[in-house]
């Protein structure tokens, strides 16, 4: 047992959605595998109490919270124990509600200057956000994590319990139509202040982007993308940002975006959503 670790520094900006390590146990279908059944990948913020209120389909063998199928989730909550093993980095995070045990699995690449600081920054008593699948054994729930990031704004812990209530409440009530209403099309070339309805500037968030990454990101986050379950394809990105960055700059900044947590693939690989919403 030790104090601490992270996923590596590559994932702390975002806190989203990454793809699960080479060397994982096979747990289930992986998002690709998920994704040619025709599913569509979904994003939900839970808390430890939901997860352990869900039910599991036996007939299709998925999770559910608010009869609604789980896919990918994500957690916030502070770290209370942690311990290393060969072949992954295991820890427990309490939120309040419950607290719930999470597995990182980890690569034979990983280097050891990266593992050190996993363990640095993954210590006990931190504030996390986590990415990831659920899974259970022996009738024990439990979290594959794809990505973590250190919580270092405390607002971001209030944000996340209001977000999970914004989703109950609207899954709850069965409320017709997406969580976030439409309005007109983004126009990031010709308007740099933007339409009323666009999306929230994230200064912080996209503090030392390039400006192609930072014009990515606003149009992923544009209100219009988020309210779809697909999010947005990449070349109606190109088509939105017409001409003023090269197509192979537009993809590379989609790349890094998911690497950094920003973004997560749904229906192929080549459409994207924010983890913001």
């Amino acid at each position: 047992m030790y104090g601490g670790y992270d996923a590596g520094a590559s994932q702390f900006a975002g806190g989203g959605f990454m793809p699960s390590p080479a060397n994982a146990p096979d747990f289930g279908s992986s998002p690709a595998q998920a994704r040619s059944k025709g599913s569509v990948q979904t994003l939900r913020a839970l808390t430890v109490k939901q997860i352990y209120e869900g039910t599991l389909n036996a007939s299709d063998d998925q999770y559910r919270v608010d009869n609604e199928e789980l896919h990918n989730i994500t957690l916030v909550g502070k770290i209370i124990s942690a311990h290393e093993a060969p072949t992954h980095l295991s820890f427990t995070i309490d939120d309040g509600t419950g607290k719930i045990e999470l597995s990182f699995w980890t690569s034979g690449d990983d280097e050891q200057e990266q593992m050190a600081q996993r363990r640095a920054d993954w210590r006990v008593g931190v504030y996390v956000r986590v990415h990831g699948h659920l899974r259970s054994f022996e009738n024990k729930k439990s979290m594959v994590v794809f990505s973590l990031k250190v919580i270092h704004d405390f607002n971001e812990v209030s944000f996340h319990f209001l977000q999970c209530i914004f989703q109950h409440v609207h899954l709850a009530r069965g409320q017709s139509g997406s969580m976030a209403q439409g309005g007109s099309k983004m126009n990031i070339a010709g308007n740099a202040a933007g339409p009323a309805n666009a999306a929230p500037s994230g200064d912080g968030i996209t503090a030392g982007m390039t400006p192609v990454q930072k014009d990515c990101w606003a149009i992923f986050n544009h209100p219009d993308n988020c309210a779809r379950e697909s999010g947005a394809g990449i070349d109606e990105v190109i088509a939105q940002l017409n001409g003023r960055h090269s197509v192979p700059a537009i993809r590379q900044a989609a790349e890094f975006l998911v690497s950094e947590g920003h973004l997560y693939t749904t229906t192929d690989d080549v459409h994207y959503k924010s983890t913001a919403f």
